[in-house]
């Protein structure tokens, strides 16, 4: 995993005004014209730059509520897929090595083992 911490990126999505979130306009007093804002509940908006991005700005903004925690979401789940495939590649470890051996020595004994370690594998999962 990289340097993310992501009980802190949760804490502050669990803390932050819920959604949904929304963009929209309205007159600022140090624009000349519409200026495009971040609305959530009762909190004054976010002023934005609509000359500089701030549409594209605001939409991320707003998405923000929601794409978060469906990101965090994701990588615990790929978190955990990536732990059970660790588990399961030490378990085939033996397997793999009696293959290697049966390989290695080319005896019968060892092609009936690596048999009766293939079974007992896939018995486990």
């Amino acid at each position: 995993m990289t340097d993310l911490n992501l009980n802190a990126i949760r804490r502050r999505c669990e803390t932050a005004t819920p959604g949904p979130w929304m963009t929209g306009s309205y007159f600022g007093a140090r624009t000349l014209g519409p200026a495009v804002a971040v609305i959530s509940g009762n909190l004054p908006p976010i002023e934005l730059d609509p000359l500089r991005n701030g549409k594209a700005d605001a939409r991320f903004i707003a998405h923000a509520r929601k794409d978060v925690p469906a990101l965090l979401a994701e990588v615990e789940r790929l978190s955990a897929e990536v732990t059970e495939l660790r588990h399961a590649a030490e378990r085939a470890r033996p397997v793999v090595e009696a293959a290697l051996r049966q390989f290695d020595t080319g005896s019968n004994e060892d092609l009936h083992e690596l048999d009766r370690a293939v079974v007992k594998y896939r018995g486990q999962q």
